[in-house]
């Protein structure tokens, strides 16, 4: 049956017949195809505003080097706050150098016993190497511990006196002061992660003796350093890059921390802002 010539030239005819047919395609296609298309359009809009927001603060504007810096500032203040937790829970004396404050305490049980000022500090360029690669972090924590230490002075100082013969020789000797103590003072820690804190004495040398024994002392540091280099070599290994950092406080200070840490010493240890 051919109906063409019945809509041909019948424009209301055409249209009744276009909306009979496109009813009910458009009653099918919006529930089961447009409304659930745009519904996760929608949806997928709204969590890229939210990432953005979440990411540059308000205004939905992108992140800045310094909102960047700034998070890094925030990260490196709760990681030596939980370095100094742990501390806390410790027995004995414990070690926390903060670089910020130009610091060195000794603690017990998180309690500062002695707070020794920083003069002037030096360290290693690739520590703030290890902070562009975003290791920093996991580098400072938890609290470095202690491997090996050297110093210019002995750890326990043993005065050696004659016994008195009698009461008289006794009573003698019972008015002498025992003089004190004052050479000079430059020690090494050796902690683990492969850091090394040089701690020394803001005064210049007190003699020419003091002079030769701290050139000895930094000799052989230098020279213990060169034989594991060329132990690692012959073992075709690579060298390990120390990372150190060298801290000046007074010779009362150097002579108090090194003879107040124990063997088994943990340190925090908290850096300086980055230029």
């Amino acid at each position: 049956m051919n109906l063409l010539p019945f809509f041909k030239n019948r424009l209301p005819a055409q249209l009744v017949f276009i909306f009979a047919f496109v009813l009910p395609v458009l009653i099918v296609a919006v529930p089961l195809v447009i409304l659930p298309v745009q519904k996760v359009v929608d949806s997928t809009s709204l969590r890229m505003r939210n990432m953005r927001a979440a990411a540059g603060g308000s205004g939905g504007a992108a992140p800045t080097r310094e909102m960047a810096e700034q998070m890094d500032a925030l990260r490196l203040e709760e990681t030596y706050a939980n370095l100094l937790l742990d501390l806390a829970k410790k027995d004995s004396v414990m070690l926390a150098i903060n670089l910020r404050d130009s610091l060195v305490n000794l603690l017990i049980k998180g309690v500062p016993v002695r707070k020794c000022r920083v003069s002037s500090f030096r360290m290693s360029q690739a520590i703030p190497h290890v902070a562009r690669l975003d290791s920093l972090h996991t580098w400072l924590y938890p609290p470095f511990q202690l491997l090996s230490e050297s110093a210019t002075i002995p750890k326990a100082p043993i005065r050696i006196m004659d016994a008195p013969k009698d009461t008289i020789e006794a009573e003698a000797m019972a008015g002498q002061e025992i003089p004190i103590e004052n050479n000079d003072v430059h020690f090494t820690l050796e902690f683990n992660r492969n850091l090394t804190v040089r701690i020394e004495q803001e005064q210049p040398p007190s003699s020419s003796s003091e002079f030769k024994k701290k050139f000895a002392f930094d000799m052989e540091r230098i020279f213990a350093e060169a034989r594991t280099t060329i132990r690692n070599l012959k073992r075709k290994n690579l060298p390990d890059h120390k990372l150190w950092i060298e801290v000046v406080v007074s010779r009362e200070d150097a002579k108090a921390i090194y003879r107040a840490i124990p063997t088994r010493l943990q340190m925090a240890l908290f850096l300086p802002d980055a230029d």
